[in-house]
């Protein structure tokens, strides 16, 4: 447990350093260019190398030692972030510099990311995981949501952005010396050479590659239908989840400032915070799987209510249980694989689950900036018979489009819910 504490100290402080500079770089972006697409394309920069490099990532975290991993992604991600503050500061900084340079942190983000969660199994006792899985989500709340948007807006007026830059290259590597003073045993009996056995098949010695073991945690998973079920059932919330992640900001700043952008995602923070203490309190006792319904339903009304006003104290409230609620499926989906699933097989699955359910995300990034700025606008609204009715829940201003779609999303949310709980194997997951 403290090695597991150490490492995830580590990863802390460099979240904090990232989630200030993403949150900076976001309202800097929308601000000085004004446009949904623009500010969208930085989201979909971020997350379609994820999807590619995942199942290979996912391999490798399986086959090498998982810190050595963790050590080379947070160190080739500090220099993304270093390679950002330089042209920043020889005023050469844009869109397609951000875009590029997101592509490439987001490559490394895709190993470290199954290294980590797969590490945690070795690290702590199986009765245990769910209190580290609320620990590791209550963590992300803290920096990500809560510190994050009020460091950075008090760090933009005083150092600029320039100085937030260099302050998250520190605390990558403050993550990255951590990691060179800690161990973390090895879990597979596979080696450098690829040498090992297919789970549940034989015993026999094969001769694998990369991208052997990439296809093997993609058959682990459609040969079980419970994890395919929960597979199919997050890429279609997070295409539409997506959407909503890309409007949020734009949504608030057409009637609101960014400091008050900054406190509704902040108050969005202790929603996650909540969660976190709540799942590692009772997550062992929990039946995981109509935990994730239910907050899946409160999901799709949080979303819905979004679009029916424009009251930042009704928003803070849908933006609280919103994340509540998010952040205890994400520590189900966590414990649920790390009980159910090969220790040296969870870096394949984590990833292959990763990649595929993120992959509904391009699509929502690059669809949202359209719809937003071309199809849902207050003028398409004012000359629809059919939408006329709506007028009076979203008004008719700068933002209705956008309000319109979210009242769009929340709906979707609650029927692929729905959907899910009708599948068997879904619900039985768990057992």
């Amino acid at each position: 447990m403290r090695t597991f504490i150490a490492i995830w100290f580590g990863q802390l402080v460099s979240l904090t350093g990232s989630s200030i500079t993403a949150f900076a770089l976001g309202v800097w972006v929308y601000q000085t260019r004004g446009s949904v697409t623009d500010y969208s394309l930085i989201s979909l920069s971020a997350i379609v190398p994820f999807v590619v490099v995942s199942p290979l990532a996912g391999a490798v975290a399986d086959r090498w030692n998982r810190r050595t991993v963790m050590i080379v992604a947070d160190f080739f991600a500090g220099l993304c972030t270093l390679a950002i503050a330089v042209f920043f500061y020889h005023g050469s900084l844009g869109v397609i510099h951000i875009c590029v340079l997101n592509a490439l942190n987001s490559t490394f983000s895709a190993f470290q990311y199954p290294a980590f969660t797969a590490a945690i199994t070795l690290l702590v006792p199986r009765r245990h995981l769910a209190k580290a899985s609320g620990l590791t989500q209550a963590g992300r709340a803290v920096t990500r949501l809560m510190l994050a948007p009020i460091m950075a807006g008090a760090l933009l007026v005083t150092i600029g952005l320039w100085g937030i830059l260099v302050i998250d290259f520190l605390t990558f590597m403050i993550a990255f010396v951590i990691l060179l003073f800690v161990k973390i045993p090895h879990h597979s009996s596979l080696t450098r050479s690829g040498v090992g056995t297919h789970p549940g098949t034989s015993e026999k010695p094969v001769k694998k590659t990369l991208a052997g073991d990439a296809v093997q945690g993609w058959s682990y998973i459609i040969h079980r239908p419970g994890l395919l079920g929960l597979l199919m059932f997050f890429a279609a919330g997070n295409f539409f989840l997506g959407l909503a992640y890309v409007l949020f900001t734009p949504l608030i700043l057409t009637f609101a400032s960014a400091a008050a952008l900054g406190a509704v995602v902040s108050i969005g923070g202790a929603g996650m915070l909540t969660g976190g203490v709540s799942m590692g309190v009772w997550g062992d006792k929990a039946n995981l799987m109509q935990v994730m319904f239910a907050f899946s339903f409160l999901i799709g009304i949080c979303v819905l209510s979004a679009g029916l006003h424009d009251n930042l104290w009704m928003l803070g409230a849908a933006v609280f249980f919103y994340f509540f609620g998010k952040t205890i499926i994400g520590g189900c989906v966590q414990v649920l694989i790390q009980k159910t699933v090969e220790k040296d097989l969870q870096g394949r699955v984590f990833s292959m689950i990763g990649a595929i359910a993120a992959a509904a995300l391009p699509l929502a990034y690059a669809a949202a900036g359209p719809l937003a700025d071309h199809v849902f606008t207050p003028s398409a609204i004012s000359e629809s018979l059919i939408l006329q009715p709506l007028s009076g829940f979203i008004g008719t201003g700068e933002g209705a489009g956008i309000r319109l779609m979210f009242l769009i999303i929340g709906i979707s949310v609650i029927l692929v819910t729905i959907a899910a709980m009708a599948a068997p194997s879904l619900r039985r997951l768990e057992t």
